[in-house]
């Protein structure tokens, strides 16, 4: 999942350099910091269940 998240991210950044103000890029920086906050709580959420299974 994180792997997807990060890809997609990795989209609206180069969208953003390509877009050439054809795109709000406001908009594109919105979804970059969304995906931002999406692999936070992934990793938050690996951690947890990482933990969860060593300690099982």
């Amino acid at each position: 999942m994180r792997l997807g998240v990060e890809g997609k991210a990795s989209c609206w950044r180069t969208l953003r350099v390509l877009s050439d103000g054809k795109l709000d890029p406001t908009r594109l920086n919105n979804l970059i910091q969304r995906a931002a906050q999406q692999v936070e709580r992934l990793e938050r959420l690996r951690i947890s269940t990482a933990a969860d299974a060593f300690t099982a």
